[in-house]
């Protein structure tokens, strides 16, 4: 099987908006470069996390990182823990922490048991009220996902890579390995989901849900219906993702929710490694000085598309 889902370099590209994609060489995890002020910039990994050929190859990719690069940030994928493991990376990064907490079903076996009564129940009361489809996805899906994805953002005030746009979301729709749920009630789309498959796993990538869907409770019927189609088409895994935002609160609802479904956790890593200290101390206020972010002079210039204002 040729790269497809987050490992595409056509997924990669699809950061354009946020800078220059650059894909480290020798690693092969997908970055973009993205403009801080004056410039200056840094190297962030795509979002929600990277994937690599060779993890312990990255030691000399940042070595060979130049020019007017800062720092260099990105958050690992949740199955590369064992790789991770013996990659002694730590050595070379001046940041390497536990981020978050993914939640995943392993199927096969009784994973239907392992949901919680109440996931259960409510999964098949919205199961009842929804006709879900699931099929490859395609670029002209953009219009409908987006117009459910920008009530997320509104929503939750989502900023950064998350927050995307329809012409980044018309390129990840096109991705190989790329499908997308659908969900429709009485009245019509309620609620839509990407998915990407990378070999033995199944990854839940963004999910939009019209006002009409948080009432409904649709997500019960899109999640499981997900996790009946992929393991009827072979998938050995379907990965739910963490929480959102820079900080995993386990106690908040969504954590709630895919542990209701989840009969395994992986932990991604956030990694960080300072690129020219100078220049990084001068971005540097009072304010972000003590902070544990990294890089920490993003609390103040935000990440944000090229041509829009970085500021806060």
């Amino acid at each position: 099987m040729g790269q497809t889902g987050y490992s595409s370099p056509a997924y990669g590209a699809s950061f354009a908006p946020f800078g220059v994609p650059v894909t480290l060489p020798r690693s092969g995890i997908q970055t973009v470069q993205c403009p801080i002020t004056d410039g200056l910039s840094d190297i962030h990994g795509v979002y929600p996390f990277v994937t690599a050929r060779d993890w312990l190859a990255i030691k000399d990719d940042l070595k060979n990182l130049h020019g007017n690069a800062v720092a260099a940030v990105f958050v690992t994928n949740p199955f590369s823990d064992q790789d991770l493991a013996n990659s002694d990376l730590e050595t070379v990064l001046d940041v390497m922490r536990v981020f978050k907490t993914h939640y995943v079903v392993k199927l096969g076996g009784d994973w239907r048991r392992t949901s919680r009564d109440r996931t259960q129940r409510y999964a098949r009361r919205s199961l009842d009220a929804h006709d879900i489809s699931i099929r490859e996805a395609r670029p002209q899906d953009m219009p409908e996902f987006w117009a459910h994805y920008s009530t997320l953002i509104d929503r939750h005030q989502v900023q950064g890579m998350q927050a995307t746009s329809p012409s980044i979301i018309e390129v990840q729709l096109s991705v190989p390995g790329a499908y997308i749920v659908k969900a429709s009630g009485r009245e019509g789309s309620s609620a839509q989901m990407i998915l990407y498959g990378e070999d033995s796993v199944l990854y839940t990538h963004l999910i939009g849900i019209s006002p009409k869907g948080y009432k409904t409770f649709v997500s019960y019927a899109i999640y499981q219906a997900t996790l009946e189609w992929a393991e009827a088409n072979g998938f050995g895994y379907v990965s739910l993702g963490g929480v959102a935002g820079a900080v995993a609160d386990a106690e908040n609802g969504l954590a709630t929710f895919k542990r209701g479904w989840a009969n395994q956790s992986r932990s991604t890593f956030l990694c960080g490694k300072i690129l020219d200290e100078r220049r990084y101390r001068d971005l540097l206020t009072d304010e972000t000085r003590e902070i544990s972010f990294f890089p920490a002079y993003r609390h103040q210039h935000k990440l944000a598309p090229i041509g829009t204002s970085a500021a806060p």
